[in-house]
Order: C-alpha cells, then sequence, then structure tokens
C-alpha cells in the first residue's frame, strides 16, 4: 500500500499528522503569517525547498536536528495515512507527497554523499500512543 496524504478536517482516520508545528513540518512557507522559519515567495518553492533540505541539496546547516528525525522515521510513515492542513482533496500540493514519495520508495540516507548527510545523531520516532491528547491549537 502506498503512503497517502489527506486533508486532516476532512479526513478522520490518519496515523500520522505532519503540518507544522510537528517535527513532520516543513519550515518553509508561502505565508507570512504561518510559523515556518524561512518564508518563501510560493507553495511550489516551499515544497521543492522543503525535499531539496531533506535530501541535503541545499540548506546543509538549517535545523539539522529535525531533518536528521525526518529522515531516520521515514520508515513509520511508509504505506500509512499521513494529515496536513493543505487541501489535498482538492488538488492543492502539499510537502506530504515529499515524505510519502521518499518513504515508499525507502529512501536511505547510506545513498546520499557524506557532506549532504545530517551532522546530528540519530533519533527515532516514539510509537508508542500519547496518554493524553494534544491540545487545539486554533
Amino acid at each position: 500500500m502506498k503512503t497517502k496524504v489527506v486533508n486532516m478536517k476532512r479526513e478522520k482516520e490518519w496515523s500520522f499528522h505532519i503540518a507544522r508545528p510537528s517535527y513532520w513540518g516543513n519550515p518553509f512557507s508561502e505565508d507570512p503569517n504561518s510559523t515556518a522559519d524561512i518564508i518563501v515567495s510560493s507553495k511550489e518553492e516551499a515544497i521543492d525547498n522543503y525535499k531539496k533540505w531533506i535530501l541535503g541539496e541545499d540548506f546543509l546547516d538549517f535545523k539539522q536536528e529535525q531533518r536528521n528525525w525526518i529522515i531516520n522515521n521515514l520508515k513509520y510513515i511508509k504505506g500509512k495515512k499521513i494529515s496536513c492542513y493543505c487541501k489535498v482533496h482538492k488538488g492543492e500540493d502539499c510537502h506530504g507527497y515529499v515524505l510519502a514519495e521518499l518513504a515508499d520508495n525507502d529512501f536511505d540516507i547510506d545513498k546520499i554523499s557524506e557532506h549532504q548527510k545530517p551532522k546530528t545523531s540519530v533519533v527515532e520516532y516514539n510509537t508508542e500512543k500519547p496518554k493524553t491528547k494534544a491540545k487545539k491549537l486554533f
């Protein structure tokens, strides 16, 4: 089964929430009012930058702990429903498609060059269910 990106408000069941402020979240955004670290000129640029960042093609010294965490936890989202606020049901693009593609193709950190590898230690996702519900942000 392929990893599926869904809108969290339209789908009631999903395995992982990938929007900001989660560690899966895209630190690039076109929205000047977002909580993103870097504001860019378009959604396409935000998603392209996210992919380049994850693959180590650009932004090599930016948020290495988060990048490392994402790379080391892609295996957990493979074949699952991952949710974001993007309106994917209306054809809107989303950084979740980058995550799905990497997870479904078994992205391997060892296949990228040394200078592209994260500079921080390995951190993996805690697969245990949380004991309390997350606070609603809106």
